[in-house]
């Protein structure tokens, strides 16, 4: 595969949106693999009968699946978690893969909450931003927008740390999102830096 692909990843509420937003207004295509998983589990009639004969049927309503419930389930339950993750993932990845052969731009970005070494090595990863954002902020921004109670965003956090990549051998941004005008202007940075380095590749 030769799409030049950058992985875009960071803690829940940390600005992973904001960031790729700007990215997308610069000229990147981004592939976000959170949406992805919001069309699967509305649109996927199979993965749809597997989560209500897990979790009930009451977990949709009037088609729409319940995330916040859901995340409140599984992240106060790794047993349950561990299952919904071996449903959905696999089909996410395939998800990814299909859509970076249709990439026209420069360079990609993949959007994952939850970056592996494993994932870097499918996606062929070149290059990874991380968003940073302190913590408190981060947590109640996503509690917000979510309606999830704080303790389960810290699991969420939680978990994700547990399975975090090793950013040691890849070429790597941090992006700390505490005013939108410095990430702004740190993405515009970077991306001339990955318009450089996509065409490098590309020759």
């Amino acid at each position: 595969m030769d799409i030049f692909t950058v992985a875009l990843t960071g803690t829940i509420g940390s600005g992973k949106t904001t960031a790729s937003e700007y990215f997308k207004k610069l000229g990147a295509e981004i592939i976000d693999s959170d949406i992805i998983a919001a069309k699967l589990t509305r649109e996927n009639t199979v993965i749809q009968e597997k989560i209500k004969h897990k979790f009930g049927n009451n977990i949709y309503n009037e088609g729409k699946l319940n995330r916040t419930e859901l995340r409140e389930i599984v992240f106060n339950n790794k047993t349950k978690r561990i299952w919904l993750e071996e449903i959905l993932h696999p089909v996410i990845r395939e998800e990814i893969l299909a859509m970076q052969l249709q990439i026209t731009a420069p360079y990609c970005i993949i959007v994952l909450p939850l970056l592996t070494n494993k994932l870097i090595n499918k996606f062929n990863i070149t290059c990874v931003c991380q968003v940073e954002a302190n913590k408190n902020d981060a947590i109640t921004r996503a509690s917000m927008r979510d309606k999830c109670s704080k303790n389960t965003i810290e699991k969420i956090m939680q978990a994700a740390k547990e399975k975090k990549a090793d950013f040691d051998n890849i070429h790597s941004y941090r992006l700390y999102n505490d005013n939108i005008d410095k990430l702004y202007l740190k993405i515009a940075a970077i991306h001339q830096e990955l318009l450089i380095m996509a065409a490098v590749k590309k020759k």
